[in-house]
């Protein structure tokens, strides 16, 4: 698993990013936004991804700069059974923006975002999960996983630390009343570790449809 796989001061109600087609609603990043991300070394299924794919629930706040990134790994012969939950928290902040490949061969102006962690930890979905994670020298080198019990894992073999930065971005089309939020493309040389390192290309697999806000 890669250190910069997962990922996540403020201007409010920031203009994050619009298409040309007009319309009245605000464009806002501000909010939960929900969808499927793949993870080239993690097994799973979402809707209309497939294989090493998983649930993504990223959800900013105003107060404070807040961000909550949750990904819910699961199996592939049971999307609908979690295994874990896999949360990273902490703070965000906009970084100006750049021209950036919207995933199509177009160059599109995103914003550049950097997360700053604050927390991560796993947290079994439920007591079966707990106890397989517990088998032989346990995952992450724990064995006292528990259901529903989360477990820091911040700095955890090849995990981010607290307080480092994940370099990102992030990009919100607006379509009639439909907003779908972008972020960044990751690639084994542009890995959000650095800001040299920030993806350039927006990833088309990895948009978080808007499901609400939290103003």
């Amino acid at each position: 698993m890669k250190k910069s796989l997962f990922i996540i001061i403020i201007i409010p109600l920031l203009l994050a990013g619009c298409s040309d087609d007009k319309s009245t609603k605000a464009v806002t990043y501000l909010g939960s936004w929900k969808g499927c991300i793949k993870l080239n070394d993690t097994d799973g299924t979402c809707p209309g991804y497939g294989a090493s794919a998983q649930e993504k629930i990223l959800t900013f706040e105003s107060r404070g700069a807040l961000f909550t990134d949750s990904i819910y790994i699961n199996i592939p012969s049971n999307p609908n059974q979690n295994i874990y939950v896999l949360t990273y928290t902490g703070t965000y902040k906009f970084a100006g923006s750049i021209t950036a490949q919207d995933g199509n061969g177009s160059e599109i102006k995103v914003n550049k975002i950097n997360y700053s962690i604050d927390s991560i930890t796993i947290t079994p979905a439920n007591q079966d999960a707990a106890n397989s994670m517990n088998l032989n020298s346990g995952m992450f080198g724990f064995t006292d996983w528990a259901d529903g019990v989360a477990k820091n894992v911040a700095g955890v073999e090849s995990f981010p630390n607290i307080g480092d930065i994940i370099y990102d971005l992030l990009y919100v089309e607006q379509n009639n009343d439909t907003q779908r939020l972008y972020i960044g493309k990751l690639t084994e040389s542009l890995d959000r570790t650095t800001d040299e390192k920030r993806p350039i290309e927006l990833d088309i697999y990895t948009f978080l449809p808007y499901t609400n806000t939290t103003e």
